[in-house]
C-alpha cells in the first residue's frame, strides 16, 4: 500500500507542474493584468 501511495505521489508531481505552467501562461495571455483587478 505504501509503495502504491509513493508511486501515485511521484506521478502527480509532473502532472501538477504541467497544470500550474498551463494556468500561469493562460493568466499571462489573458487581456488585462490579474493584479490590477
Amino acid at each position: 500500500m505504501l509503495k502504491f501511495i509513493l508511486r501515485r505521489s511521484l506521478e502527480a508531481i509532473p502532472t501538477l507542474f504541467i497544470l500550474i505552467t498551463i494556468s500561469f501562461f493562460m493568466m499571462r495571455l489573458a487581456p488585462g493584468s490579474p493584479f490590477t483587478g
